[in-house]
């Protein structure tokens, strides 16, 4: 009993240590004060990389004179309930911490007399347009998260038939300040499966970059047009059937693009301009209500840095890419597709309308949980259900 108990405590000293390795983002507290129904209300972040037991102490600063609010350190919580704050004056609030790098401290939270118990941030809106899905990362290395967003206009799903309006991505400081957007253009069709946008520090030098699939005429956030401008691949039905397609990492703080790569897999490889035959050959239908559903996420494949995966496909045809990003360049890491060898056909359309991410085997290293079937961190096949 006690030998296999060192067993499972080494085992687990062992996890820990390997999930201690991967690189994290840099960021402050992010403290926020709001009133509530008996005082102020604020809230700070424990980060990734701290120790579980580190204790916080808060201040609040009203006309230059600075007050430490607990009596004792704040050892099991990140948020406290300023019970003597007079909720029509104004303070400042800021948290002190033991952690080894105090400048993750040197953020504060003002407290506005009489504000509203939420944080409205204007928006740029096109006309035309409503704000979808959105993802929050650093994208200019000051500690503190910006928000991307998703703005759609006339959309359509996979099965559906008619034109779309592009895309359009944009980044925001907290304030509401515009920092860039990104037009898709014409070729990328607009819809919930098309565009899957990953945030992340790939390279980890403290801002995030922005990846996602461009085509011909796809802008960036500095008016650079990616590919050919001119080419116009929607068809008669309002689909998107044709033409080159890429991946791009983009700048987080400008939206500049960094570098494109051709999306892997193309719709028919060695053809921009598959026929019926062949689509429905490869993905079991010629309209695209297959081949263009996407997926993507971030993994740590090899349990320190990150990569990005993304996929194509789940009814029949599935393929999962993965990418590293080094020196300002994407390079492809492996494919896992099902159309590759006999083995591999066995895994069609095990997938679903998500994937995980997770360290399923306790290796340090991330898998891809992608419905019925799980990928390793190597790009093979580590169980299925299906």
């Amino acid at each position: 009993m006690n030998v296999k108990f060192k067993l499972i405590l080494a085992a687990s000293l062992f996890s820990e240590l390997l999930s201690a390795q991967r690189q994290m983002e840099y960021l402050k507290r992010g403290i926020v004060a709001i009133p509530a129904d008996s005082g102020v209300f604020v809230s700070w972040r424990l980060l990734g990389s701290e120790a579980q037991n580190t204790h916080f102490d808060l201040y609040r600063t009203e006309n230059n004179q600075t007050k430490k609010l607990n009596e004792k350190p704040l050892s099991n919580e990140t948020n406290f309930l300023d019970k003597t704050a007079d909720k029509a004056k104004n303070y400042t609030y800021f948290v002190k911490s033991n952690t080894q790098d105090q400048s993750v401290d040197t953020d504060s939270a003002k407290y506005t007399a009489n504000q509203k118990p939420y944080f409205s941030i204007p928006l740029k809106t096109p006309i035309g347009y409503t704000p979808n899905d959105a993802s929050v990362a650093d994208l200019d290395g000051d500690g503190e998260y910006e928000i991307i967003l998703h703005q759609t206009g006339r959309s359509k799903d996979n099965s559906q038939k008619g034109e779309t309006v592009p895309p359009i991505i944009q980044a925001y400081k907290i304030d509401g300040k515009l920092l860039w957007e990104i037009n898709l253009g014409k070729n990328i069709r607009e819809g919930a499966h098309y565009t899957q946008f990953l945030v992340y520090d790939l390279d980890q030098d403290g801002k995030a970059e922005i990846v996602m699939k461009t085509a011909d005429g796809s802008k960036d956030g500095k008016g650079k047009i990616i590919g050919d401008f001119t080419k116009n691949y929607v068809n008669e039905n309002g689909m998107i059937l044709s033409g080159a397609e890429y991946l791009t990492v983009f700048d987080g703080q400008t939206g500049a693009e960094i570098n494109t790569v051709n999306y892997q897999v193309p719709r028919f490889a060695g053809s921009l301009t598959p026929t019926d035959e062949q689509m429905t050959e490869t993905w079991g239908d010629a309209k695209g209500n297959r081949l263009d559903r996407f997926l993507g996420a971030v993994a740590y494949l090899d349990g320190k840095t990150p990569s990005v995966i993304m996929s194509r496909g789940y009814y029949t045809r599935t393929a999962i890419a993965a990418w590293d990003y080094k020196d300002k360049k994407l390079s492809l890491r492996w494919l896992f597709d099902t159309e590759s060898s006999e083995e591999n056909k066995k895994f069609r359309g095990q997938g679903n309308h998500n994937l995980t991410i997770a360290d399923v085997d306790n290796d340090g290293k991330d898998e891809i949980v992608f419905g019925a079937m799980t990928i390793d961190d190597d790009g093979k096949v580590l169980n299925s259900t299906g």
